[in-house]
């Protein structure tokens, strides 16, 4: 679909309602960093890290844990290898996100996601890239 590099990163449109589903695969997983963000951070994530930031939801892969609202947490998440297919799946409905490897659902999850969010990904330094593999709508409840 498309290919991000290290010097860039990946925002989607905003997203209010339904469920959504980002697949990606990616080069090398060490000092990468994805998940959603409030719309509203999507200027100051633009100019510096994920990490820290007020309203962001992401899976810190490098040092396995997870970071919600600037607050690190420790878990026991698979973290993928290289090229492994990585998804994120987005419940507006029941604002949650769900990570899966290749496939698994794993068990840490994010609940209580901002109404109005973006899908992020950051690779921290250069030699990273990720393929975009799909970005859609799967479910919408009324």
């Amino acid at each position: 679909m498309s290919l991000v590099t290290a010097e860039k990163s990946c925002f989607s449109d905003e997203i209010t309602h339904g469920v959504w589903k980002l697949s990606m695969r990616i080069n090398q997983v060490d000092n990468v960093d994805f998940g959603v963000i409030h719309s509203r951070q999507l200027e100051v994530c633009k100019t510096g890290p994920l990490r820290g930031r007020r309203e962001t939801f992401v899976y810190c892969l490098s040092t396995s844990s997870l970071i919600s609202d600037g607050n690190q947490f420790p878990v026991d998440f698979q973290i993928p290898k290289a090229n492994e297919v990585v998804t994120l799946h987005l419940d507006m409905n029941e604002r949650r996100l769900v990570l899966s490897v290749d496939g698994k659902n794993q068990q840490q999850s994010f609940s209580n996601i901002p109404n109005r969010a973006r899908f992020v990904l950051q690779m921290v330094e250069g030699n990273r890239t990720a393929e975009i593999l799909s970005f859609e709508k799967v479910a919408h409840v009324s």
